[in-house]
């Protein structure tokens, strides 16, 4: 009922994931999306954010000491057979068709829509081309290969734009925050 109130279960993913978008692929298994690195550190907040990055995202520190990441954030998927775990986390998955090596990849803010037939597409931010919304597709979402849906390095949609959001109604529906 939605008179309940919600309570902290678990840990699910290490520090500095974020974005997390939840579904289910056609044989059951969870599938939960995200962006961000794979960080070294605590995972209670001791003090004051440090800067990590030159885009000034900020990580907790662990005991006085900065967080050590990979230095970039990428499209991310943890899968599990239950929501309790164990989760099996894969950071960085790489986009065939991009255009770019994995390492020169900036794709965040990830959401996925797994179809009938077990395709996943994944509607993402590219923000390594200025915050443009693009496309992947898996025919298996759990081993991938992922790869960009139209032309490497080409948006669908030609302003600014992030945070993606696609669903199925009859149809599909690709809803973002816009600022062009």
């Amino acid at each position: 009922p939605l008179n309940e109130t919600f309570r902290f279960a678990d840990v699910a993913l290490p520090p500095q994931h974020d974005c997390p978008h939840i579904t289910k692929a056609s044989d059951g298994t969870y599938l939960l999306y995200n962006t961000g690195q794979s960080m070294q550190c605590e995972t209670t907040c001791t003090g004051e954010p440090k800067p990590n990055r030159s885009d000034s995202t900020t990580v907790p520190p662990a005991a006085g000491k900065p967080c050590k990441g990979t230095g970039f954030f990428g499209l991310n998927l943890a899968t599990s057979k239950s929501l309790s775990g164990p989760w099996k986390l894969q950071d960085n998955i790489p986009i065939e068709g991009y255009g770019q090596p994995v390492a020169s990849q900036s794709n965040v803010n990830p959401s996925p829509l797994v179809l009938e037939n077990g395709t996943v597409i994944v509607a993402y931010t590219d923000a390594a081309n200025g915050e443009q919304i693009a496309l992947a597709k898996a025919d298996d979402p759990t081993v991938g290969p992922y790869s960009k849906l139209g032309p490497p390095n080409v948006p669908i949609f030609e302003h600014h734009c992030e945070d993606p959001f696609i669903y199925k109604v009859p149809g599909f529906l690709l809803s973002n925050q816009s600022s062009g």
